[in-house]
């Protein structure tokens, strides 16, 4: 977890909105083998859904990070995301699944 503060900044522009989003989307849909596009979709409805979202800008002042591995959970519930993240295979999978295993090695 990454927690970020300072002054936020409320944006009311229909501009800057469309571009957020579409930046957003490009940057999300881009790896998909069929990606969607904003401008797939009818001009109204876009023009709807921006009226519905609020833009908000922070600008960074401090950052804090925090391990969250589970340790609020169940231990049956942190030995099932272990089993899930050892059966990935991968070494990132398996260091991450020690680490849920023994929370006081999360650093």
């Amino acid at each position: 977890m990454v927690q970020a503060r300072g002054p936020l900044r409320i944006v009311d522009d229909a501009e800057w909105l469309r571009g957020l989003v579409g930046r957003l989307t490009d940057r999300h849909e881009g790896p998909r083998a069929a990606p969607w596009a904003v401008s797939d979709a009818p001009p109204e409805y876009i023009t709807q859904m921006l009226r519905a979202i609020v833009g908000i800008e922070v600008e960074v002042a401090a950052l804090a990070g925090k391990w969250k591995l589970s340790q609020n959970r169940s231990a049956a519930d942190r030995a099932g995301v272990v089993e899930g993240l050892a059966a990935d295979g991968d070494e990132a999978s398996r260091a991450l699944a020690r680490r849920v295993a023994d929370p006081a090695d999360a650093g």
